[in-house]
């Protein structure tokens, strides 16, 4: 089964879903609080999580480096002569985005880049869409390379 989050902060709804069909296990890909997790051990329904750090809790976890990826993403759009950057940023609450921007805002400090152009997102198309108008409306042009915090907004 497949359940969805408009944003992450909707994990308590899902969760009343998820017990109420009695899953056998669950892959989690958005912040749970140390009482969700915790709850998954008192079902006895093993978890993993995706993408998120599972900080005290000893849960199974599939983690990318999300800081390092971006870090490396902007090295190579420098080396290809990039210079002014934008971040169509994801939401507030998204551990993901959060970590995807600070590795693009280090790398371009460490290369001695301008500050990129930062606007906010929701991982939805529209928001893409709005977001890089944002852009081009803040900055005057479109910006060498932009990149956002998820696949969806960038197409």
């Amino acid at each position: 089964m497949l359940f969805t989050l408009e944003c992450e902060a909707d994990i308590g709804k899902v969760l009343s879903d998820v017990w109420q069909y009695q899953v056998d296990g669950a892959i989690v890909a958005a912040g749970l609080s140390d009482e969700q997790m915790a709850e998954f051990g008192r079902r006895d329904v093993p978890l993993v999580l995706f993408n998120r750090s599972p900080r005290e809790h000893a849960v199974h976890a599939v983690l990318c480096d999300q800081a390092e990826a971006a870090r490396l993403l902007v090295s190579r759009l420098a080396e290809a002569g990039h210079r002014q950057f934008a971040i169509i940023d994801g939401p507030g609450d998204s551990a993901v985005a959060q970590e995807r921007k600070a590795g693009v805002l280090d790398r371009l400090l460490t290369l001695g880049l301008p500050a990129p152009i930062v606007v906010s997102g929701n991982y939805d198309y529209a928001s893409g869409g709005r977001g890089l108008r944002k852009v081009i409306d803040r900055l005057g042009r479109v910006p060498d390379a932009v990149i956002c915090s998820n696949d969806i907004m960038a197409t």
